[in-house]
């Protein structure tokens, strides 16, 4: 939706509701520079991907990085410490990243790390729950 259209139906808004409070709203709003409207629209990808691609040649041994992550889902059972290797590009750590996000049931995090830093790192899980009522 374009800036236009977005006016528009500022503007239809503006005719339904003339109340004072709407139409101060309103005015802030069209008083914004449009760049406040998309704040996603400020990052810049190309530098962020530039760091990346730093970070991981930093960090590859023999063409492999590997990731650490951890989570919780929905009923209380996190795990963390949890090792994949992946191919040392930006492309496949973007991509194992969407497929971890997406499966994903709660809060989620990962960082990369050293394949030979993480080889004798042990996969811990819990059920928070489950110790919470006492099992």
């Amino acid at each position: 939706m374009g800036l236009k259209e977005q006016i528009d139906g500022l503007n239809e808004l503006y005719r339904k509701k003339p109340t004072k409070a709407g139409r101060r709203v309103i005015r802030n709003l069209l008083r914004m520079p449009c760049n406040n409207w998309q704040p996603w629209a400020r990052r810049d990808y190309l530098a962020e991907r530039q760091e990346t691609s730093q970070r991981i040649a930093e960090l590859q041994e023999d063409g492999v990085v590997s990731v650490v992550s951890g989570g919780r889902d929905c009923d209380g059972y996190q795990v963390d410490n949890d090792v994949y290797d992946i191919p040392a590009s930006v492309m496949a750590l973007e991509l194992w990243l969407r497929a971890f996000v997406d499966g994903a049931e709660g809060p989620c995090w990962s960082h990369l790390a050293r394949p030979s830093e993480v080889k004798d790192l042990e996969r811990t899980h819990r059920d928070i729950f489950a110790e919470a009522a006492g099992y």
